[in-house]
């Protein structure tokens, strides 16, 4: 089993079931809140086939309050996706997170999915004590996807 849930055979090919031709296995969310902007992007990262291969297609929309939505979509090396999930599972990451109150800031969220099991980090500004892998994750996966400063 890959780190999110792909089976391979014996000769390092993946198996190709029908159940899995376009699956979404990473969805990191991002919403500026401050009393004069409203603002933040989207990228889903869905894995697909091309022939035998897989890849990962990064399904990005970016918004900001008044503007029109922009999507666009880049694929990226199955590979590169994979090392970055890898790397993430290996890291030590506190179960709970410290808690903090705050108003106005960037909100962001990151969803991971390994077949039917999924978890869900959620942070305000900087990732909580800990959870510098989790920021380190995100910001990678935000350069992947082209997405700009949107504050």
């Amino acid at each position: 089993m890959s780190s999110v849930g792909m089976e391979f055979s014996t000769d390092g090919e993946p198996i190709v079931s029908l159940e899995c031709r376009d699956n979404e296995i990473v969805r990191l969310s991002s919403t500026t809140h401050s009393h004069h902007i409203c603002c933040g992007f989207n990228i889903s990262v869905v894995m697909t086939w091309k022939g035998d291969k897989p890849v990962c297609d990064l399904r990005c929309r970016q918004h900001r309050l008044g503007e029109e939505d922009k999507f666009w979509v880049r694929s990226v090396d199955w590979g590169r996706i994979d090392s970055l999930v890898r790397q993430l599972a290996q890291s030590p990451v506190p179960a709970i997170p410290e808690e903090i109150l705050v108003c106005d800031g960037t909100e962001y969220e990151l969803t991971i999915k390994r077949g039917m099991n999924s978890v869900v980090y959620r942070w305000w500004c900087e990732p909580p004590l800990g959870y510098e892998p989790i920021g380190h994750f995100a910001n990678r996966l935000e350069k992947l996807g082209g997405i700009k400063n949107v504050g």
